[in-house]
């Protein structure tokens, strides 16, 4: 499914897009995510090609992203999860992680990097690292 999904998307944006309307609906996009609540018991390669799937069924398609990054949401606030977080919320991270960078690097994989964007992920990541890594510096000063 991944080496198809992979291919699909080095076609034209028109074509990926049609083709795209095969993939099912949101539910579906659910159901993986459920399956990757059990991540515990799958393998790091297992993940990363689970995780591949998941980002290019939602390409181009809001409706499909939007449960996608929902997902995620909850530990996305780095600030509350350095304060508290549970191994599952590690795992969630983690598997955030694993999902951007098995974006595709062409224009229909951009859909999904400017949802995530749009979403003020990109910047609340940055301003996260800005604070921490002035905290480090004044500290040592």
């Amino acid at each position: 499914m991944e080496i198809i999904l992979s291919k699909a998307t080095g076609e034209t944006d028109e074509e990926f897009y049609k083709f795209s309307k095969t993939f099912g609906d949101v539910e579906h996009i659910s159901a993986l995510l459920k399956f990757t609540a059990a991540s515990n018991n799958l393998s790091a390669s297992v993940l990363q090609h689970l995780m591949r799937v998941l980002a290019t069924l939602t390409y181009g398609n809001e409706s499909r992203m939007e449960p996608l990054l929902a997902h995620f949401a909850p530990v996305l606030d780095l600030n509350a999860f350095d304060a508290e977080h549970s191994p599952e919320d590690e795992a969630k991270l983690e598997l955030f992680c694993l999902l951007t960078s098995a974006i595709e690097r062409n224009a229909v994989g951009n859909t999904l990097k400017d949802h995530i964007v749009s979403l003020g992920i990109v910047n609340q990541a940055l301003e996260y690292i800005t604070v921490s890594m002035f905290g480090i510096i004044m500290y040592r000063t």
